[in-house]
């Protein structure tokens, strides 16, 4: 059971003005916790979940969770013994343990499976390709087509040591890398990554990989493809784990000396790096217009997290991504406009910033827009925009917006303390 308390001003819809950057960077508010607890389910052990396809559920045999006892992460079979996860999952694990002190537990039970050796590693695409002793008793195929733009996906995988599945339905946006993405605005969930993106029909459509916190992305199914095709090729026993892993990790480190974005980007989230040469790989891939890494500067900028606190190069980073169209820096602009911080603060941009990320689909910024019509806030009043933009965001499960949409109207005046309880 998980119990979350704060305050908002149910009149306007808006965050109180303390919280609107006190929960991670721009868009992580209060709010963003009820778009996450609306947005996961606990599979456990029941037969069936509502809006949970069968197919998805039945995907659910070939999830494993990779533990040792310092760390964790999910994985998924592709084949009866080839199982694929994150590099960043296997560079964790390998940090205080050895491969064969990895086992695989699905549900809360321990199999007997063993990894027996990696295959193959991609530090850029963020893969591991591992072969198993014993064959799984289930494995997943990959989908051949692409992603629609209004598909409903999920992603499978363990967290903290439970299962369950995250839903997603709405717009996905693609950004430079051919990476796509599903805005969250949540915290990391320890242990989901290298789960699989499972589409309606139970076929694999990628694999997560959370470089962010302010966002959760996926290598999509083709690229996946082609990284399984070259990775399962013969490979010489004699390869230690070490070596294939360090191999990988050169490959990556080379293509960031050659000035490759994306691997600029992936190497700045690589916790095997050392933090001041993980910085100086993210500046660069910001400065080459990659805009997640532009987003994650102006976090640490915002924070001052690795650097020293500027709110004022934080606005300029989250303007350069938010004029490329990423959706969070657009919000998260539009919350510094709203607020004055690290910019001057100027109503009508605030309101022009919050909707272009509405009209993404960013469920955050409809549900702020909403209140911004309401309240006739850097937009003319218009009650009936309110409530379509209300109604967008509660169609995406946006607790916030339902509410304001009347669930409960007898609270709909001042201030009011919400204590949520959602079981997961």
């Amino acid at each position: 059971m998980l119990n979350f308390s704060y305050k908002f001003d149910l009149k306007t819809g808006i965050p109180a003005k303390n919280r609107l950057f006190g929960y991670r960077a721009f868009a992580l508010t209060a709010l963003a916790v009820f778009f996450y607890l609306s947005g996961i389910r606990a599979f456990a052990d029941h037969p069936s979940l509502p809006e949970t396809p069968a197919a998805v559920q039945d995907a659910a045999r070939a999830v494993w969770t990779l533990k040792t006892a310092d760390a964790a992460g999910t994985g998924f079979f592709l084949s009866p013994r080839l199982l694929i996860t994150n590099f960043h999952v296997v560079t964790g694990l390998l940090k205080s343990a050895r491969l064969q002190d990895i086992t695989l537990n699905r549900q809360g039970k321990t199999s007997g499976i063993r990894i027996k050796r990696i295959v193959s590693a991609d530090a850029v695409l963020d893969t591991a390709v591992l072969e198993t002793d014993k064959d799984a008793p289930a494995y997943l195929n990959l989908r051949e087509k692409p992603l629609s733009i209004n598909e409903n996906l999920f992603v499978l995988g363990y967290i903290s040591g439970d299962f369950h599945i995250l839903r997603k339905s709405g717009d996905l946006i693609r950004f430079k890398g051919n990476t796509r993405f599903f805005v969250s605005h949540t915290k990391k969930w320890v242990g989901l990554s290298g789960g699989p993106v499972i589409d309606s029909k139970g076929y694999v459509s990628g694999i997560f990989h959370s470089h962010s916190e302010n966002f959760v992305s996926f290598t999509e199914w083709n690229q996946l493809k082609d990284a399984l095709e070259k990775e399962t090729k013969a490979r010489p026993e004699a390869v230690s784990s070490k070596q294939r892993l360090n191999e990988a990790l050169r490959r990556a480190t080379d293509r960031a000396a050659e000035g490759e974005a994306l691997a600029q980007f992936i190497l700045s989230m690589q916790q095997i790096i050392p933090e001041e040469q993980r910085m100086v790989y993210l500046k660069q891939a910001a400065r080459q217009g990659y805009t997640q890494a532009q987003f994650n500067l102006a976090s640490m900028y915002l924070e001052g997290k690795g650097v020293q606190q500027n709110p004022e190069k934080a606005a300029f980073w989250t303007s350069q991504a938010a004029q490329q169209g990423y959706a969070p820096a657009q919000y998260g602009l539009g919350l510094m406009y709203l607020t004055g911080n690290g910019i001057e603060k100027d109503l009508e941009k605030a309101a022009f910033w919050t909707t272009k990320a509405a009209q993404q689909g960013l469920a955050v910024a409809q549900n702020n827009l909403g209140a911004m019509y309401n309240q006739g806030i850097g937009v003319k009043r218009d009650t009936e925009k309110a409530r379509l933009w209300w109604t967008s965001a509660a169609q995406q499960g946006f607790a916030i917006a339902q509410l304001l949409l009347g669930r409960w109207k007898s609270y709909m005046y001042g201030t009011y303390t919400v204590n949520a309880k959602y079981t997961v």
